[in-house]
């Protein structure tokens, strides 16, 4: 017996892969779900610190504690597109 012998073939696996259209949309509507929440949240993330480094390299925070300079930081956060 041959190792090819003992392997199925591409049409044989693909006959297990049977989807109805229905099925096909969920499953990529759902892996395209995980995707985007992963992303969201490492996008998240990534800006939370950039958040944290700019108020700590602008003075704003020292020894945990937030200092107010609202002008400063107002102008922030509209670059940043966050609304109060």
């Amino acid at each position: 017996m041959e190792a090819k012998e003992t392997a199925m073939r591409d049409d044989q696996i693909m006959s297990y892969w049977v989807f109805s259209r229905d099925q096909l949309r969920h499953l990529f509507l759902s892996a395209g779900r995980t995707i985007a929440q992963a992303q969201a949240k490492i996008s998240f993330e990534a800006g939370r610190r950039e958040a944290v480094e700019w108020l700590r390299n602008n003075g704003f925070l020292f020894s945990g504690h937030l200092r107010s300079d609202l002008e400063k930081l107002q102008a922030k956060l509209k670059e940043w597109e966050v609304k109060p």
